[in-house]
């Protein structure tokens, strides 16, 4: 499993793309499922696990607990919690930037 360090973003359409900064591949999605919810697709390395969820990413909760299930599911490293933590952190910041972007159009 890899986590990226670091994310750039870019908009389609409906959707963010965020992608690994230090490699330019595709990291994840995320499109809009509701008002409060998103549909997020996370690809965690060339050859890694891919996780669908749907949620409010802007919920710290929410982060935590898909954090907890992609680490219990995907890694036996304790400390890849944090770092997959940190990355929907960080997808959430540009995530509320593009949305915050698009609703003052």
């Amino acid at each position: 499993m890899r986590i990226p360090s670091s994310l750039s973003a870019l908009q389609c359409g409906p959707s963010l793309l965020l992608y690994d900064g230090s490699s330019d591949r595709l990291a994840a999605t995320i499109t809009s499922a509701s008002s409060d919810a998103v549909l997020l697709r996370l690809t965690l390395g060339p050859r890694g696990p891919r996780v669908v969820a749907r949620g409010d990413l802007l919920d710290p909760r929410w982060r935590s607990w898909l954090a907890t299930d992609i680490r219990l599911c995907f890694s036996d490293r304790k400390r890849d919690r944090t770092d997959i933590l940190r990355f929907l952190t960080d997808a959430a910041t540009l995530w509320d930037s593009h949305t915050s972007a698009v609703s003052a159009i």
